[in-house]
């Protein structure tokens, strides 16, 4: 895969050359928290966001890099009704209309039902990833300072190479949401790398 232009902190993947051709059979795209859950948690205030268009956006997004090659895994998180933590709270019920994706996945995509704001809580997701031969990610979807940042941090301990797509993830708080897409970048990309949709789609060999 040929370097993704613009991102930050470093060229992504740190290991694209050139000569490598686009290997969309490295890469899934990751949507985490595409529920009317969070899409009902989303402060619009400073945004300047329409959450309609936003998603729209995410799932543009989504159906492209789906049509070069790459992998689509949804991230639906949930509780059972009987939950009583803190956390089970911030989740909706499964089986509620809250629970349930915004759009419908294709046949070949991945869906990883979480009972935590983190994809990886759920062991099979990292073997059905590797056993594709999945080393990349792209990470987009509703709540980059939640299920996005939980998801992605959990990917890159496990050694996959992550790009949160600045353009296809959707903040609760504009400030919060600022802060972390800055802290991927700490140490010269401690969680990754941010970048935008277009150039993914450029290196991937997208017309």
């Amino acid at each position: 895969m040929t370097h993704v232009s613009d991102t930050i902190p470093y060229p992504w993947p740190y290991d694209g050359a050139d000569s490598c051709g686009g290997e969309p059979e490295r890469l899934a795209v990751v949507v985490c928290g595409a529920q009317r859950h969070w899409t009902t948690m989303i402060d619009g205030d400073g945004q300047g966001i329409d959450v309609e268009e936003g998603v729209g956006a995410i799932l543009g997004l989504v159906d492209a890099l789906r049509n070069v090659g790459a992998l689509v895994v949804w991230i639906r998180t949930g509780r059972s009704s009987a939950g009583r933590r803190s956390i089970d709270r911030t989740l909706p019920v499964v089986g509620s209309d809250d629970w349930a994706l915004v759009a419908d996945p294709f046949p070949g995509d991945v869906v990883v039902d979480t009972p935590a704001h983190d994809g990886f809580a759920v062991a099979w997701l990292d073997v059905e990833l590797r056993g594709r031969g999945i080393d990349r990610l792209a990470m987009v979807g509703i709540g980059t300072e939640s299920v996005v940042s939980a998801t992605n941090r959990n990917a890159n301990d496990r050694g996959y190479e992550c790009l949160t797509v600045t353009d296809a993830v959707i903040h609760h708080h504009g400030d919060t949401g600022s802060a972390a897409l800055s802290s991927i970048c700490m140490s010269g990309g401690i969680f990754g790398a941010i970048g935008t949709g277009g150039p993914l789609l450029a290196a991937l060999g997208a017309p």
